[in-house]
């Protein structure tokens, strides 16, 4: 018997509760057709569920393809970094490239993988690859075709570069959409080693790796459609509650002000990413008055609004207002789902 091909390339697929949505993401796994071995690390973050029981399945009518982990304790929640180092240990230490792809998104191309292999292998400046893709809102049982990127769609020179990186930090400007990306496993690796704080701290998905990626090498846009991103009530950008959808916006805010501090080529934007993290800290402190940003450290407290947070976070009667105004939010949101 000859010996068993080592996986090119390692999916990262975290799943939690995606029961509904899990046969069609591994179904676009299995679908690929390509020319090298690839894994899908699929990892079960102790799903309340059915989605275990999925994989089970799948694992075992595709043994060469799925390589399941079972949590017993939800990792995600702990916002420590131990889900992305459990991910990163199951991967294949010969693998070269990683693709991601979450349990409730799926991929449409069957040689989405093969694609995205060849232009690396034939470009080795570059280090990253992502491309055009749907949007399908559950609620409203639609797709939306998202806007092309095709503009940036250069051989990146150091100038170019750096533009990228503000706009992948400024709102998603230019946007990379996790789904869709693949990147090499070495730059990765040589990213944790340097860059691990920025990885583990904030509760977006991958916007501060693309960061990083970009930082050391070029980026290259498909501009084809080759995977589905699900909004759906239980996905992580998709927040019910008031307090939910400021510490996300918070969390962003400060992730974008500790990036531009991180990296010289952002340094010129700290100012601006500073008062926006000022203004959405006003907002989160109103609702929840013990949040403390580790970023906070990094501020100086001499200014009006670092006053106006700290009277906001000692005096009830200040936060009382705009704790009703999210309240009165949450419940007209509550009202309009209904009547919808």
């Amino acid at each position: 018997m000859g010996k068993k091909e080592s996986p090119l390339v390692s999916i990262r697929c975290t799943v939690y509760n995606h029961e509904p949505y899990l046969r069609q993401c591994l179904d676009g796994f299995v679908m690929q057709k390509t020319n090298f071995a690839f894994e899908a690390i699929v990892h079960d973050d102790a799903s309340t569920d059915n989605s275990a029981e999925i994989i089970r399945e799948y694992a075992e009518k595709y043994p060469d393809i799925i390589k399941p982990i079972y949590e017993t304790e939800n990792q995600y929640s702990k916002h420590d970094g131990s889900l992305r180092r459990i991910m990163d240990a199951a991967i294949h230490p010969d693998a070269k490239y990683i693709a991601i792809c979450e349990g409730d998104d799926y991929w449409i191309d069957a040689k989405k993988l093969q694609k995205q292999v060849d232009y690396l292998q034939t470009h080795p400046s570059c280090v990253i690859v992502h491309s055009n893709f749907s949007y399908y809102i559950d609620r409203e049982k639609r797709y939306y075709v998202d806007v092309s990127q095709d503009s940036f769609n250069v051989n990146t020179d150091e100038s170019n570069r750096q533009q990228i990186m503000r706009d992948i930090l400024y709102n998603n400007k230019y946007r990379v959409t996790t789904v869709t990306a693949m990147y090499r496993k070495e730059t990765y690796d040589r990213i944790c080693e340097t860059y691990s704080s920025l990885l583990n701290k904030f509760l977006m998905g991958d916007t501060q790796l693309w960061i990083c990626l970009v930082s050391i090498g070029d980026i290259h846009y498909f501009n084809e459609s080759m995977a589905v991103y699900r909004k759906h009530e239980g996905s992580a950008t998709f927040k019910k509650h008031s307090k939910d959808i400021l510490r996300f916006r918070l969390s962003a805010s400060e992730m974008r002000y500790f990036s531009s501090l991180s990296f010289p080529e952002l340094n010129s934007e700290s100012k601006k990413y500073e008062k926006i993290l000022k203004k959405d800290l006003c907002k989160y402190v109103a609702i929840d008055s013990n949040y403390h940003s580790f970023v906070l450290d990094l501020i100086q407290r001499n200014d009006f609004r670092m006053k106006l947070i700290n009277c906001i976070r000692k005096y009830f009667i200040i936060r009382f207002p705009i704790y009703i105004y999210y309240q009165a939010i949450d419940m007209m949101r509550i009202v309009y789902r209904k009547l919808k």
